[in-house]
């Protein structure tokens, strides 16, 4: 039994786990989403059988990426943007090559000046 295959199960679980862990690093204890979340992400990746290079890439850019700053009121939309395409980037460093990947970014950019946009119109 490879290790994948043994922890093939935990992938139902990361997702909300890490739903709590940045919803609550929204809120009140930032450390949560900006250092728990990429590290048990990246230890899961790890678990399944990914290379430590890759786990460790991800780790580090999903790290950099919550901690960017995104208040509306204080962040330019350049800013915005940034993030929201930062976002997108460290999934790339735990997928197979494709030319299509380099959507990523994009989709990620998109979804989140829509879900910002939503928020703040409902707030």
């Amino acid at each position: 039994m490879t290790a994948a295959e043994r922890w093939r199960d935990l992938h139902w679980v990361y997702v909300p786990w890490a739903s709590l862990l940045f919803a609550l690093g929204g809120w009140a204890v930032k450390a949560l989403r900006r250092w728990l979340l990429p590290l048990t992400g990246g230890l899961l990746a790890r678990l399944y059988g990914l290379p430590w290079w890759r786990c460790l890439a991800y780790t580090v850019l999903t790290t950099l990426a919550f901690s960017l700053g995104y208040s509306p009121q204080t962040t330019p939309w350049w800013g915005l943007a940034l993030v929201g395409a930062s976002y997108g980037v460290p999934p790339l460093m735990l997928m197979r090559w494709s030319r299509w990947h380099l959507l990523a970014p994009l989709m990620s950019l998109i979804a989140f000046i829509v879900l910002l946009n939503l928020t703040l119109a409902f707030k």
